[in-house]
């Protein structure tokens, strides 16, 4: 709340990383979404990672951009493989 009620002027540089959206769209799981618990939360950006690749731009940038941020990565992302290039890259954060 603190980043909120300053009006951005204190920076909470922190980053939550985790599950989301749903497996195999199991019913009783779909109210049990985290994205519903952080959505309610003034000034937090929620980021949704859909390709490994992603991920890796979208954490990078969440980490450098000094705000509270929860990163989500869709749960069905830790069994693929996809090749992630070894340079430097980051991703913008507004268009995620």
């Amino acid at each position: 709340m603190l980043h909120y009620t300053s009006g951005g002027q204190f920076k909470i540089p922190e980053v939550i990383r985790g599950p989301g959206s749903v497996g195999r769209h199991l019913g009783a799981e779909h109210s049990q979404r985290l994205e519903s618990y952080f959505q309610s939360i003034p000034r937090i950006q929620m980021v949704s990672c859909p390709t490994p690749y992603n991920a890796k731009g979208l954490m990078k940038a969440a980490i450098w951009s000094g705000n509270p941020i929860v990163l989500f990565e869709h749960v069905l992302l830790y069994n693929l493989k996809e090749w992630i290039p070894d340079e430097e890259y980051v991703l913008s954060l507004e268009e995620s």
